[in-house]
């Protein structure tokens, strides 16, 4: 039963579904007991806190990724577990702008993977380093690191599952003004993430497609792009990204000088949008709170040190 629940949790949240991988995380937890199987228990919790992370619950983030790092314990599992924990953190400061936070996270991951290093895992580090100047759009020491972790990627037996790489040296590109070059890489991505069939990776990298064809002057290219995207969007149940097609292919149409058709999508976005605008201050509010906790919390640690 374990398996079975752990399995249904790990496709729900690839597919974007966080609230039932939550259910089958509870179901999951509730056929162990804690202290006799804490590798399993350090399992539900990192995938506990991505789900959270992927909701824009940091604060509930936080907490599972922190229960991972206070196991006393030791194997190797709960090496790597702590190293996802770790690597968590880090993305999860870095969302928050705490990026010497998020850094000292990274380094600490860095340091631990040393001790049982692997491709998989420096590519992986590597990687969250490149997020994090993402984030801050420092785009050429971004891209620097992704195409660090990208090199020699081919060469993996699980290939296919690191389209995010090639999708994250695309933003860069873009950011850069690099517009064919990001066009490539967005590609690349999207073959990838095609073969792995996970439709919400895909309609990601299909917005980022579009949005660089119409910086490059293709809108049809990007309307044929942003219509993929709407088709998928419906059929994963994906608000934000059918919103994002709507908005692509008005654009697309606009350039066309198919201006009737483009404003039946305006019609359809508006009030998506509007619906988003007020779901993202509910999760902004949310994410003040957390961050008020947070520093709560370093100020009185600082005023005791």
């Amino acid at each position: 039963s374990f398996k079975v629940y752990m399995l249904a949790a790990d496709y729900y949240n690839e597919n974007v579904n966080y609230d039932s991988a939550i259910l089958f995380l509870s179901l999951a937890e509730s056929t162990i007991e804690t202290d006799k199987n804490i590798e399993n228990s350090a399992r539900i919790w990192i995938l506990y806190a991505e789900c959270y992370f992927n909701k824009a619950d940091l604060s509930q983030a936080q907490h599972y990724f922190q229960k991972v790092l206070d196991i006393k314990e030791v194997s190797n599992e709960i090496h790597d577990l702590k190293l996802s924990a770790y690597m968590g953190l880090s993305r999860l400061y870095s969302k928050w702008r705490y990026d010497s936070t998020a850094l000292r996270y990274l380094q600490e991951a860095v340091q631990l993977n040393s001790f049982v290093p692997t491709d998989i895992k420096s590519r992986l580090l590597i990687h969250n380093m490149g997020l994090i100047y993402l984030n801050m759009e420092i785009y050429d020491s971004a891209l620097f690191r992704f195409t660090e972790a990208i090199d020699g990627l081919d060469s993996l037996e699980y290939y296919h599952r690191y389209g995010i790489y090639y999708n994250n040296a695309g933003i860069c590109l873009q950011g850069l003004g690099q517009l064919e070059a990001a066009d490539r890489s967005y590609q690349k991505a999207l073959d990838m993430r095609r073969a792995r069939g996970n439709k919400s990776r895909i309609a990601s990298t299909l917005t980022n497609i579009a949005t660089n064809a119409l910086l490059l002057k293709q809108p049809q290219r990007a309307l044929d792009y942003a219509l993929e995207c709407i088709t998928l969007a419906k059929e994963i149940g994906n608000p934000d990204f059918l919103r994002k097609g709507y908005s692509l292919g008005k654009e697309a149409y606009q350039e066309l000088s198919m201006f009737q058709e483009a404003l039946k999508l305006q019609g359809l976005e508006i009030p998506l949008r509007d619906s988003l605008f007020n779901l993202n201050r509910h999760e902004q509010l949310v994410e003040l709170q957390a961050r008020y906790e947070f520093d709560k919390k370093e100020a009185e640690l600082n005023f005791k040190n």
